[in-house]
């Protein structure tokens, strides 16, 4: 073989089909880049260039020794075993065809898990905090002063509120709500028939899952008096449930203009949600226990009052005297 033929089948055809291989790569990787050209960063494009970059000069170089049909430096062996080398990356890469994406959204990918990490880390550290204030809680308007200004705070929502559910009766009452910070307190008299009135937090309760809404306004699934009356925009209702039972409904809501509750934002609401439910439960149930003893406490201290006492007059005097006394009202 003279060193002509060499020159070009060792030289000239390896060069040739390195910069096929390398200028086949680039070409699929140009949808890629064109696609996702919003999250490809500087250093995802340095890498998706070092193919066409490679094969623009090995497919001049090829051309010039099948032209001159001599080996480049006077040596054929070296160039050879060098294009072989050269050969390796784009021949791995074409073999993995199908994970070519990934080549150039790598480091996007890599932003948006670090991203995903200090989300989940933002989460932990916010539930960790919310469930240190709950322990020490003994009153449900305080638990749920806590997740309310925990929500308005995380999401710049505007109004937050928390309305108790009675099971027996299928209704909603407000405990309380919050303003840009501030109470409000109209909320802690509303009240709701979840299956006379169409509301979020209805919805919320039957459904036993978070419900979104973007558009109040338009919207059938929202009480349209109390969407007016907070100058709601858009919403999230979440339910706060204990042994699968829906113990109160947490409404989060923008005033100022439309917003989208991303799956992000409902997931952390719901976190917090969780954690006080069990508190909130904890402290209606005290709550609860404290009440049914103080009025075992009235029966029993007017029952030996009136034992001691034969005239009618002074048997209702000592009972509305006491009743007053047991809710807190001065006698007169």
């Amino acid at each position: 073989m003279t060193p002509e033929d060499q020159a070009v089948y060792f030289n000239a055809v390896p060069l040739l089909v390195l910069a096929g291989a390398y200028l086949l790569v680039a070409a699929a990787l140009a949808p890629t880049l064109w696609r996702e050209r919003s999250r490809v960063g500087v250093t995802d494009l340095a890498l998706a260039l070092v193919f066409p970059g490679v094969g623009v000069p090995a497919a001049i170089f090829g051309a010039v020794v099948l032209y001159d049909k001599s080996p480049i430096g006077g040596r054929v062996w070296l160039p050879f075993a060098a294009t072989l080398i050269a050969l390796v990356p784009a021949v791995l890469f074409l073999l993995r065809w199908g994970e070519r994406a990934g080549v150039v959204i790598s480091g996007a990918r890599a932003r948006e898990a670090e991203e995903l990490v200090s989300l989940r880390d933002r989460e932990l550290d916010t539930v960790a905090a919310i469930v240190n204030s709950l322990a020490r809680i003994q009153d449900p308007v305080a638990a749920a002063r806590i997740l309310l200004e925990e929500v308005s705070s995380l999401h710049g929502t505007e109004f937050a509120a928390l309305a108790l559910v009675d099971e027996e009766d299928s209704s909603a009452t407000g405990l309380l709500a919050l303003g840009e910070g501030r109470d409000l307190g109209w909320w802690s008299e509303v009240r709701l028939d979840l299956r006379g009135e169409p509301s979020g937090i209805a919805s919320a309760y039957f459904e036993a899952a978070p419900v979104v809404v973007y558009d109040v306004e338009s919207s059938p699934l929202v009480s349209r008096r109390l969407a007016e009356t907070a100058g709601a925009k858009s919403a999230v209702f979440v339910p706060l449930t204990v042994e699968e039972r829906v113990i109160a409904v947490l409404v989060a809501a923008s005033t100022g203009e439309r917003r989208a509750f991303s799956p992000d934002d409902v997931r952390l609401i719901q976190a917090l949600a969780a954690e006080t439910a069990i508190a909130l439960d904890r402290t209606r149930s005290a709550f609860e226990l404290d009440q049914a003893l103080g009025r075992e406490r009235l029966v029993g201290r007017i029952s030996r009052r009136v034992r001691s006492v034969h005239d009618l007059d002074a048997v209702t005097r000592i009972a509305v005297t006491e009743t007053g006394r047991g809710g807190g009202a001065a006698p007169s």
